[in-house]
């Protein structure tokens, strides 16, 4: 009886040990890995940091292997294939310099360099890139096609294209130790910077991307990558393991203003609201010459999370701002222009500054946006609407010592002219004791800027927007 029940027990236990196993075996395994997730423009991508058994178990089924990209070290071929297009310095005392001196862009565009520092290291036809190397060794190219140069085209060698070619890594060596990575997206056949990697991880805080040995798609849109410029508590250099997924937004329906209404308020969308401080709520002129009063509205998104609570100045709103513009068509209003988020806060923090005011316009037919920054001068932008946008032709700006001017620059885009005025009295106490210098110089304009392509106008560096001749 009593080995009966032995038998019955051990039975019993056996059964309840499988039951466990088996739900454990079924149960989904959850990642312990360190993971955040980044947010830029249309672009959600999680991180996820891996270890050297997870990253090349994942390599090891990756069936994509992209082919390397063809190209032309040979300076000569390289040469003979670009003639008038990349013109060269002459040589060196042994005839081997192969300095860039021009590029006539094949849409029209040029790029002159006054000094022989670019050195060519080779041409890629199928992109039409072409690779120089600068001082410190860094990277210097440009796309022959369009004119983009090193911060869009990047470096060919470090692009790592996804299965079905819809996105890419690339980068670019800054000379500073570090390469520089983002991620392009093809866009009708073009590929467009999409992701600053290595940017999006510094103001994060993270771990930054500096250099990429290994990199691999498992598909569209989940890239890996093994990092080796990381030191240890020891300071030696160790790898680290990262999965990339990136998720691209479906366009909100708020983003979708109607064309044309009535009403003003039809035009703004969902989540924002229009300003209505510092007069503009609703700025009127005739921006189309046709004779009626157009309207621009800057707008103001309502996201409760970027309403935050600052130690010294209280509650503050950091919603950026937007401008739509409207064309009077009679009887109803037709949206010509929309960027929703191209202003900063009126919040924003200006530093041992207060920040600038943000002022908008219409003067003889054209939109001007203007910045005031009191007793320490102001710049303004002005747009013309051409070409079914509102493109820059021009650019005013004065930088004050109180009530004295210490410098101020206009460029008229249309004219391709640039005047400069310079103060050369260092010592000068008031107006009346300031001394002027004027420089006048003609300009190449590389393209037109376009209003509704800005995506922040405190990242909008004029003096790379033309040449000076």
């Amino acid at each position: 009886m009593k080995k009966l029940i032995i038998l019955l027990l051990a039975t019993v236990f056996a059964l309840q040990s499988c039951e466990k196993k088996t739900s454990k075996q079924n149960k989904e395994p959850v990642s312990n890995n360190e993971t955040w997730e980044i947010k830029q423009d249309n672009f959600t991508y999680t991180v996820e940091i891996l270890d050297s058994l997870q990253f090349y178990a994942e390599q090891k089924n990756v069936k994509h292997k992209p082919e390397p990209l063809k190209k032309i070290t040979d300076f000569t071929s390289a040469q003979k294939m670009l003639k008038g297009v990349v013109e060269f310095w002459d040589g060196d005392e042994d005839g081997e310099s192969h300095g860039l001196r021009r590029i006539l862009f094949r849409n029209g565009n040029t790029f002159n360099n006054k000094y022989n520092e670019e050195f060519f290291v080779a041409y890629y036809p199928t992109e039409d890139i072409i690779l120089f190397e600068g001082g410190h060794s860094l990277d210097v190219s440009f796309t022959l096609t369009n004119g983009k140069q090193t911060q869009e085209t990047g470096n060919p060698e470090y692009i790592v294209t996804s299965p079905n070619n819809q996105y890419r890594l690339n980068g670019f060596y800054e000379g500073q130790d570090c390469v520089s990575y983002f991620i392009q997206k093809n866009v009708n056949g073009q590929f467009e910077n999409a992701i600053p990697l290595s940017e999006t991880f510094s103001k994060n805080n993270r771990k930054s991307i500096c250099q990429i040995k290994e990199a691999f798609w498992t598909n569209d849109h989940t890239l890996f990558l093994k990092e080796v410029f990381v030191f240890d508590s020891n300071n030696e250099l160790k790898p680290i393991y990262y999965k990339i997924s990136i998720t691209e937004a479906e366009p909100k329906p708020s983003q979708s203003a109607v064309f044309q209404s009535k009403n003003i308020s039809d035009f703004v969308p969902e989540d924002y609201v229009i300003y209505k401080e510092n007069g503009l709520e609703e700025i009127k002129g005739d921006l189309n010459k046709d004779g009626l009063e157009d309207i621009v509205l800057i707008i103001k998104a309502t996201d409760k999370s970027k309403v935050i609570k600052h130690e010294t100045r209280g509650e503050l709103d950091q919603n950026r701002r937007g401008i739509i513009v409207l064309f009077n068509k009679g009887n109803h209003y037709q949206l010509a222009l929309k960027n929703y988020d191209c202003f900063t806060s009126e919040n924003e923090d200006g530093g041992v500054y207060y920040a600038p005011d943000l002022n908008i316009e219409i003067k003889n037919g054209n939109l001007l946006i203007n910045y005031l920054h009191g007793r320490y001068g102001y710049w303004s932008y002005a747009f013309r609407h051409q070409n079914n946008d509102f493109e820059l032709i021009g650019y005013d700006a004065s930088h004050n010592r109180g009530p004295m001017v210490e410098s101020d620059i206009s460029i008229n885009f249309l004219t391709k002219k640039l005047i400069k005025n310079e103060n050369i009295n260092e010592n000068a106490q008031d107006e009346s004791e300031v001394v002027f210098k004027q420089t006048k110089q003609n300009i190449r304009l590389k393209e037109f800027t376009r209003l509704s392509e800005i995506t922040d106008f405190d990242q909008l560096k004029i003096s790379e927007l033309y040449i000076v001749e």
